[in-house]
């Protein structure tokens, strides 16, 4: 998780006092959810899901593996590739 806070936050271009104080968090506070030693809490995600436009639950989900991010002209994460399908929403299983 602390590695995907870390690239969402570099990737948009944000310093650690911006995404701190999105979250009212200190500097230090966020610190320590970048390195891993505290975990969001689902207002946290839901607040940076808004920030980086993605879905929260990637935010909530334990070691999730960033495959892709922020390429072309359709840029989103591709953060858990088992379950990823590039499609319509109504692909059977």
């Amino acid at each position: 998780m602390s590695n995907l806070l870390v690239l969402l936050r570099k990737s948009h271009k944000f310093e650690k006092d911006q995404v701190a104080a999105q979250l009212d968090l200190s500097i230090e506070e966020y610190d320590q959810l970048e390195s891993g030693q505290f975990k969001l809490n689902p207002q946290q995600a839901e607040l940076l899901s808004e920030l980086y436009n993605i879905e929260p639950r990637h935010l909530l989900a334990d070691n999730t593996p960033v495959v892709n991010y922020n390429i072309g002209t359709y840029s989103r994460g591709i953060t858990n590739v088992q379950n990823y399908f590039e499609g319509s929403e109504d692909h059977p299983d």
